[in-house]
């Protein structure tokens, strides 16, 4: 290149090569942009629906009295005097056996499937009580549980008395007339003579993780799921006795009763699977 006389060269400014992330490109990071947002998205929709939660701790004027997640290879004695077994009672189509409950790595499974009884062949299920000890007069109860499908094939959280029955209050009884497990019940049984009130919650899949629960006050009962308040029972009939929890699964009668007996839609082994269970009692109790 040739200069012109008098005129001096224009000083040459030495621009820096770009950066590695910048050479990299739009349409990169716009990839990196997305598959962070599938990340942040998945993980918000994991931590809703995650099996392990975390047991809530005490509501104000509440304290924890019980809380069981299972990480133990068998069920703490502290918690729950042992396992269901036999023939359920007013059931001749269900029976219990301490081999259908298995307890670990957080979680315990009440297992249903065909098993030799001394009845024959039929849905054999599990189920666990509450220690007698750690009985309450009123409290709040959550359990945080699902149920695989399977028509006749029920699983109830209940409270049971320590002394005569009735009273029971049943915050979670499911009986699938379909494959499809879309609806539960609350019951309230007093006496005597066995009346019921009960309430019904439809429209829910039960295949998927959720929280029920009870709260247990003088004269009113309140049943959630996930925290929220889905029907309430107020009233004399309410109990005041001293109560303990129990989780359990069975088949269903059928044979001059309105439930629904397992049957050819029924896959082989339907299964409970309970996260945690946390008891609460109001302060001053």
């Amino acid at each position: 290149m040739t200069v012109a006389s008098g005129t001096s060269r224009p000083a040459q400014r030495r621009v820096p090569p770009p950066r590695r992330w910048a050479r990299l490109g739009f349409r990169f990071w716009s990839v990196v942009a997305v598959m962070l947002a599938v990340v942040v998205a998945t993980g918000v929709f994991v931590l809703r629906h995650m099996r392990t939660s975390l047991i809530p701790a005490a509501a104000p004027g509440w304290h924890l009295t019980m809380a069981d997640d299972f990480q133990s290879s068998g069920l703490n004695p502290s918690n729950w005097w042992g396992a269901y077994s036999g023939q359920p009672g007013g059931d001749t189509n269900g029976w219990w056996s301490p081999s259908h409950v298995q307890v670990g790595k957080g979680m315990l499974v009440l297992r249903a499937y065909k098993a030799a009884t001394p009845e024959g062949i039929r849905y054999v299920s599990g189920g666990i009580g509450q220690v007698e000890r750690r009985a309450q007069v009123y409290g709040r109860y959550l359990v945080r549980m699902r149920t695989t499908s399977g028509k006749g094939i029920s699983t109830v959280a209940l409270l049971f008395p320590t002394g005569t029955w009735p009273p029971e209050i049943d915050f979670y009884e499911d009986g699938p007339t379909t494959s499809r497990r879309d609806s539960t019940a609350a019951t309230l049984h007093y006496g005597p003579g066995n009346h019921m009130i009960q309430r019904e919650l439809k429209g829910i899949d039960l295949t998927k993780w959720h929280t029920f629960g009870l709260d247990w006050l003088p004269g009113r009962l309140v049943y959630t799921v996930d925290g929220r308040t889905w029907a309430t029972v107020t009233g004399s009939e309410v109990p005041a006795v001293p109560m303990t929890l129990d989780l359990q699964s069975q088949a269903l009668a059928c044979a001059g009763t309105p439930s629904p007996c397992p049957d050819a839609t029924t896959p082989p082994e339907v299964d409970t699977e309970v996260a945690w269970v946390a008891v609460y009692q109001r302060n001053g109790r």
